[in-house]
């Protein structure tokens, strides 16, 4: 009869704590954001812009992200990256306003003559502010956006 034998630890690998992902990504959240990756944020906000203004059938996704970016760009603002672009913001925050309640009141998403040119004239602030920033600027903004603007659902 054989012995029982005694079990064997399961094999669990060291972690590697070198540390490399980290100067990785601190080295790369201080490179300025390159126009390839500011022209693939903006394509996404204008198409969205397109769907709301131009066409006239904006959903509910479109308007989340027009909102987005003009959150984005108040973060961007109030940390000092083209704090000149308060006033703008501010009214295309008016502008965002005023198109809620006409979809309030008319069941459509869209914007008057002088919102679409105030939304227009933040969202091209809003690019020159990211082609300002480093990478980790833009990273910080968005975590900041998520947490404060969008934790709790409207």
């Amino acid at each position: 009869m054989s012995r029982s034998k005694k079990p064997r630890k399961r094999y669990v690998p060291r972690q590697c704590g070198s540390g490399v992902p980290l100067v990785m990504r601190a080295s790369i959240a201080r490179e300025p954001v390159t126009d390839e990756y500011a022209g693939e944020l903006e394509m996404v906000v204008l198409s969205a812009f397109d769907a709301v203004v131009v066409h006239g059938h904006g959903t509910r996704r479109e308007w989340d992200c027009l909102a987005r970016a003009l959150n984005h760009s108040w973060v961007l603002a109030s940390n000092g990256i083209g704090a000149e672009a308060a006033p703008v913001l501010e009214r295309a925050k008016e502008a965002m306003r005023r198109a809620r309640d006409r979809f309030t009141n008319g069941g459509r998403i869209g914007f008057d003559g002088e919102g679409n040119r105030d939304l227009r004239a933040a969202l091209d602030l809003w690019g020159e502010q990211l082609r300002m920033c480093t990478v980790g600027e833009v990273d910080a903004a968005t975590r900041a956006v998520e947490k404060h603007y969008w934790s709790v659902p409207a």
